[in-house]
């Protein structure tokens, strides 16, 4: 029974420590099945000679071919006793963490047949990262079995998990990702020995050393972890089970840390584990924000947010189902005319009229800054949407001249009717004045802006209807126009929120 009738042993498939934290399934629990289907791939890397074609009937498998694992579905069920199905869907989560890549070939076959063949590359850096010598063959051959003297294992130390002193209580279960990090630990670990001392104040330092407060450590919030790296996000994606893209995450992180400044970790293996929660039951659905332009809110400046809402009353605009020539118009400017000329063209808008000379007459409440070339598209646009040329002298109607009229404003008109009001009296009625609850939260709106405060509570606070609810303690707003609505929710919601609340009240919200 002893006898050895092969020319060597099964390659020994080993299993590195950091798997166990890299590999894991959606529970965050180590994928056993994944990682031994790895392990094996990596020993069949690790003891095959290459070659440069590949004609088999599928019984010499697996084979090198230019660096590329020729191995089947068949083959690995076999010899691993997992499903193909199991075995398929490993090899695409492996492949989803960027550990391996597949690749199928149509090839020849000696007798003239072709077949369909599986082929696994291997990535190259985190091959490297789980050796310490990836070109040490590990087979056992006929010689060498009877034997222990193995030149090949002399003098090296064991890597199976990290150098932990006796002197130490606390084992460090952090993986090493790299193989420099594992160096630097060992490196680490040496000076921790050979400090000078007696016994006692080496166990002193080695209990202090433990506990990273009492080293000095200052935790660190959500902002420092901000942004997140390529490798952190699939790690969170493996954790949490859930696909948010890069962009996705880090926006989510940046709102949280501006909302969540009372969080704070010790080390960045709590602040992932924190993370992977928040994602796992995140609200938000993971493939509609997965564009690579996606912006919470919150996380946009003035600037953006002006274009936001500019974007979204053209979108509502173009996405509109009224059916008239005017309404056609406006769906034409929107996407013709440069977005904030769309923008202040059409929120101005009050109505068109076309002569029987051909003449157009639109009629805006504001002015607006149109060069010669927007005139000429304006107009391009009218013709389009008003023009009729059919049957019969009166059914043909041709534009050819475009006027734009401008609504005088109010200081405008009061200039000409001579009615100009006394301008020592403030505008804003007396903040004493303003009553109920809505009004005191006024007040103190206008006191936390100081000297814009009358200002802000003119242009904005003072045109939202407020609906008070005492029974429920709730108030909600109502503005008289989408834009206004827009602006209060993206500008003053927040504050307007937690004044409510200091005054035990519940703002529902804006709504128009």
């Amino acid at each position: 029974m002893n006898n050895l009738n092969t020319t060597y042993c099964q390659p020994a498939n080993l299993i590195p420590h950091f798997w166990y934290y890299k590999i894991v399934d959606k529970d965050g629990r180590p994928d056993l099945p994944c990682m031994i289907l790895l392990s094996e791939i990596f020993g069949w890397f690790r003891n095959l000679s290459g070659s440069n074609t590949y004609y088999s009937t599928g019984a010499s498998l697996p084979e090198l071919v230019d660096g590329k694992l020729a191995i089947s579905y068949d083959f690995l069920s076999e010899k691993l006793n997992l499903q193909k199905e199991r075995i398929r869907r490993k090899l695409v989560k492996l492949e989803g963490i960027k550990v391996l890549s597949r690749e199928v070939k149509n090839i020849p076959l000696k007798d003239g047949s072709r077949i369909t063949q599986l082929y696994l590359t291997i990535n190259q850096k985190f091959f490297q990262s789980c050796f310490r010598d990836p070109k040490l063959d590990i087979r056992v051959r006929e010689d060498e079995a009877t034997t222990t003297d193995l030149p090949a294992f002399e003098n090296v130390p064991q890597l199976s998990g990290e150098h932990i002193s006796k002197k130490s209580k606390i084992r460090s279960m952090k993986p090493n990702f790299i193989a420099k990090d594992l160096k630097d630990q060992e490196r680490h670990d040496d000076d921790e020995d050979n400090k000078g001392g007696n016994n006692q104040s080496h166990n002193n330092n080695s209990s202090n050393s433990s506990n990273p407060l009492q080293q000095g450590k200052t935790k660190q919030k959500l902002e420092d972890f901000y942004p997140l790296a390529q490798e952190d996000c699939t790690a969170l994606q493996i954790i949490s089970g859930r696909e948010f893209t890069l962009t996705a995450m880090n926006e989510i992180l940046l709102d949280m840390s501006k909302r969540l400044t009372d969080r704070s970790f010790s080390s960045k293996k709590g602040f992932m584990n924190y993370m992977a929660k928040c994602f796992r039951y995140e609200m938000r659905d993971a493939v509609k924000i997965s564009s690579e332009h996606f912006k919470i809110r919150s996380n946009q400046n003035q600037e953006e947010q002006i274009i936001y809402i500019q974007e979204q009353y053209l979108t509502k605009i173009e996405n509109s189902r009224h059916v008239s020539p005017e309404w056609h118009l406006k769906k034409k400017l929107a996407c013709v005319l440069e977005r904030s000329k769309a923008y202040k063209f059409l929120s101005s808008y009050k109505s068109i009229k076309i002569t029987e000379e051909g003449n157009c007459r639109i009629l805006l409440s504001k002015h607006v800054e149109l060069s010669e070339h927007d005139k000429a598209i304006i107009l391009r646009q009218v013709q389009a949407t008003h023009e009729t040329i059919g049957q019969g002298a009166k059914t043909i109607q041709l534009i050819t001249n475009l006027d734009i009229v401008f609504l005088p404003s109010k200081q405008a008109q009061e200039r000409q009717t001579g009615n100009i009001p006394n301008r020592s009296q403030s505008p804003v009625p007396d903040q004493n004045l303003l009553t109920g609850i809505w009004g005191k939260i006024r007040s103190m709106l206008v006191s936390y802006y100081g000297e814009d405060g009358k200002a802000i509570d003119q242009n904005w606070f003072s045109k939202l209807e407020p609906e008070i609810n005492d029974e429920n303690r709730s108030i909600t707003l109502h503005a008289p126009s989408d834009f206004i609505k827009d602006w209060v929710q993206s500008k003053y919601s927040t504050l307007i929120e937690k004044l409510c609340q200091g005054q035990n009240y519940n703002l529902i919200g804006v709504s128009c």
